[in-house]
């Protein structure tokens, strides 16, 4: 209301005023709008269309996820103003029906009005067409306005169309949604070829309307073998930065925080497990870098069973975080168990999306194809799913930044004695460094994941890239020790535990380290990383612009038909379009020259410190 002088804003608290199906208790606050509908007047013509009166202005009622109860509202308000309009026409109709009409509505249906009766059904109709339309059912609470009161077969009317309403809103409303999605061109699916091609020659233009910096993130993945958290932990270790500056942002990420038995997978959940890694990493984090003037916020964590992602950000950045969403993607016992999965975080740093996947995949020596598929799972089903009150995101593929890491589970495909030689091998020829590195990029020749980035058939490994590995194998000591498995099942030593990131082709991106930490706390080693990536703030005025100017100069090059007749009768199909076609676009494209920006003020490039002070949110 302060923004807005001319909007008079009213709270009513319908369940708690109505409460037991007692409508009738919305007049009071119906009767206080008397003189606001009688200053809002009506549009008015004589009959030689000359206008008598203007409207000058409504009542909008908004109430969350609900048509129901906004409708036995609006229906008491069009009651009043037909009221007002009748009074101006010359006909009082308190005095024709004996009493206000918002009492009339509310009396007994056997000595209602006919004028009263009339009007209570029609706005009932309204609403149940509307209703069908937005939830494939009548209106839950429709009998209410029409009079029949809500006895007993009013109550059950109510119960069975709630039912029903949730019947449609599981099974068969995404499909409806889906289709609307098509039509309006808003579909995760939907590739318009137009805006898709527009969006590609922006690319080449983004150093005129956008302003760039870097952002720093630090990342670290462990598997904690269910241990729970204790005060041992060493953080100096975990959080060791070899020399680079605080970072902007810090994620950790961990797996099997809890133990993955049948009660904490099916019943039990994780909250104190969660609860002791963030406040202790949030105490260690603002202890340890207050001495430089920094202090660490707590922006977002997500669960799923064990596994945990934790995220943190500079105070002084958190402002320019933005749309946070967090999804889980189970891919445990026929996809239905969250003992494996993944935990999806995504937001908007500035206008650069980054999306923070932490993942624990299948087990197993022999499990690759099913890791692959878990994977593929992760990528494709995150943020998709549709439900009441939820709809799909935009993919993770579509995202500018995809950090990928987790225990991937990956294995060495050699014999677990010949693994152990080899790496006896290079732990013996330490003093040689070049030597130990030559070993250990043989044994890698052997190592699952980076065979797998060559499957064709799986290609989104293939489309991250990792850092040089110069580690030891993190995965499978003796428990708290430096001691490769020494159990029966002799698990072959492996990289089980990675960080890696998918970026936007030609995007500038630094990586300061790759390493593991040495912390006896599980059967892992932790890994940590540290990347440097660009984002970006955009100038949407000149965004505009450029996005104007290519949409008139892109006018020939979608003119020719991309729609073709498949030559059936009822309809057309989407043709593919053929590499020739491509090529002709392609150099169409090419051909639109540098835009003329002179009118419009480049972008200031300025320190980081003032880029803040002139970001507005």
């Amino acid at each position: 209301e302060r923004s807005l002088p001319n909007v008079k804003y009213e709270y009513f608290d319908f369940h708690g005023v109505c409460k037991n199906a007692h409508f009738d208790k919305v007049n009071e606050v119906v009767r206080k709008l008397q003189p606001i509908n009688d200053h809002f007047r009506f549009f008015a013509q004589n009959e030689t269309g000359a206008v008598t009166m203007m409207q000058r202005g409504c009542v909008r009622t908004n109430c969350l996820d609900c048509l129901d109860r906004t409708n036995v509202f609006q229906c008491k308000v069009a009651a009043q103003m037909l009221e007002i309009i009748l009074r101006h026409l010359g006909l009082e109709l308190t005095t024709v029906l004996g009493e206000d009409i918002l009492a009339a509505m509310d009396a007994p249906s056997k000595r209602q009005h006919a004028l009263v009766v009339n009007l209570k059904h029609v706005w009932a109709d309204c609403s149940d067409m509307i209703s069908k339309q937005y939830t494939g059912t009548e209106s839950t609470i429709s009998d209410v306005t029409r009079g029949n009161g809500a006895g007993i077969m009013g109550l059950f009317n109510q119960k069975l169309k709630s039912i029903s309403r949730f019947y449609v809103g599981n099974f068969e409303d995404q499909y409806k949604q889906e289709s609307l999605d098509y039509l309006l061109g808003e579909h995760t699916a939907f590739i318009n070829i137009f805006s898709d091609e527009i969006e590609r020659q922006l690319k080449f233009y983004e150093r005129d309307f956008c302003i760039f910096s870097d952002l720093a993130v630090f990342i670290s993945t462990w598997n904690m073998m269910g241990n729970p958290y204790t005060s041992n932990v060493d953080f100096d270790k975990l959080i060791e930065l070899e020399e680079a500056a605080p970072p902007d942002i810090f994620v950790f990420a961990f797996q099997e925080v809890v133990d993955l038995n049948a009660k904490n997978v099916l019943v039990a959940g994780n909250e104190e497990a969660v609860k002791k890694w963030t406040t202790a990493i949030n105490a260690y984090l603002n202890s340890r870098f207050s001495a430089d003037g920094l202090d660490y916020s707590f922006i977002i964590q997500e669960s799923l069973v064990g596994i945990l992602t934790i995220v943190f950000a500079k105070t002084s950045l958190k402002h320019r975080i933005r749309k946070l969403s967090v999804d889980t993607v189970k891919t445990g016992i026929a996809n239905t168990l969250g003992n494996k999965g993944g935990v999806v975080i995504k937001f908007c740093f500035d206008d650069t999306s980054i999306a923070l996947l932490n993942v624990h995949l299948e087990s197993g020596q022999h499990k690759v194809q099913d890791r692959l598929l878990n994977i593929a799972d992760i990528h494709s089903k995150a943020f998709q799913s549709e439900g009441t009150g939820q709809r799909r995101e935009e993919r993770v593929e579509t995202l500018d930044y995809k950090f990928l890491f987790g225990d991937f589970n990956f294995r060495i495909n050699l014999p677990y004695e010949e693994v152990l030689g080899r790496l006896n091998g290079i732990l013996a020829a330490n003093n040689n460094m070049r030597e130990q590195q030559r070993m250990l990029r043989e044994l890698l020749e052997y190592e699952q994941m980076l065979l797998c980035r060559k499957n064709p058939e799986f290609p989104h490994l293939a489309r991250y890239s990792e850092g040089e590995i110069t580690f030891l194998p993190t995965y499978k000591y003796d428990a708290y020790s430096n001691v490769y498995d020494t159990s029966k099942k002799q698990r072959v030593p492996s990289w089980v535990d990675r960080i890696m990131v998918w970026a936007p082709e030609g995007e500038l991106l630094k990586q300061r380290f790759y390493n593991r930490r040495e912390l006896l706390d599980s059967d892992h080693r932790p890994v940590t990383t540290y990347y440097v990536i660009e984002v970006k703030k955009i100038d949407n005025v000149r965004k505009q612009e450029l996005t104007r100017q290519l949409y008139e100069k892109g006018k020939l090059v979608v003119s020719e038909e991309i729609l073709e007749e498949d030559g059936r009768e009822n309809g057309i199909t989407i043709s593919p379009v053929n590499a020739a076609k491509e090529e002709r676009d392609r150099k169409k494209w090419e051909d639109i020259e540098l835009l003329d920006m002179s009118d419009i003020p480049p972008p200031q490039q300025k320190n980081m410190v003032d880029q803040l002070k002139d970001i507005k949110f």
